[in-house]
């Protein structure tokens, strides 16, 4: 894994575009034992209007649901990357002390997509941006356990280059809301997470 994540990080930082960035978080997550990945990203551009960002590799149809449902209110994994910077163990959710048992719902759909455990790595900068990884696995959390502990500390470490790789990459090609000049597949990462 050690020789596989040193070249996953080469690829991230030489990247030209956010599709090979998508193919790199796919092998990422692949090889360290995970079946789906998603980064999402809050930016605010100094003087532009903030916005979010996705590299889906999540099923579509969850996707699609999580976006029309507005998940993003609801969604463990965000609040807690808002405000923390220590990976969150999907398992540790079911630990929440009062948790809504809205969010148990959410969690329990999500399963139902196929994300029925996985960990999500949090990175903060400046401005109040931040952004999240998160690999997910359709196996019970009882079964990968031992994958979320192995590869924890390089997905922290992958996470922040994958930030910084985005993040360089948006601001090279001025993408912002305002800027309608993108490809499709840049289209169809830029919605709201």
């Amino acid at each position: 894994m050690r020789d596989s994540f040193f070249r996953q990080v080469e690829l991230v930082t030489h990247s030209e575009s956010i599709e090979d960035l998508i193919e790199v978080c796919r092998d990422f997550a692949s090889e360290s034992g995970f079946d789906h990945f998603i980064f999402g990203a809050s930016l605010a551009p100094e003087g532009r209007t903030p916005f979010q960002f996705v590299l889906n590799g999540y099923p579509e149809e969850w996707r699609k649901r999580y976006v029309e449902k507005n998940y993003l209110y609801l969604d463990p994994t965000v609040m807690h990357s808002q405000f923390q910077m220590s990976p969150l163990n999907w398992n540790d959710i079911g630990q929440w002390e009062n948790k809504p048992p809205a969010i148990q719902n959410f969690m329990n759909e999500a399963g139902d997509f196929g994300l029925r455990s996985g960990c999500t790595f949090p990175v903060h900068r400046n401005r109040g941006e931040f952004s999240l990884l998160s690999l997910s696995s359709g196996k019970d959390v009882s079964k990968a356990k031992e994958i979320i502990r192995e590869s924890s500390p390089l997905a922290q470490l992958f996470s922040r280059y994958l930030y910084d790789r985005v993040c360089s990459l948006l601001q090279a090609r001025n993408i912002c809301p305002e800027n309608t000049d993108l490809t499709d597949s840049e289209k169809q990462c830029l919605f709201s997470m």
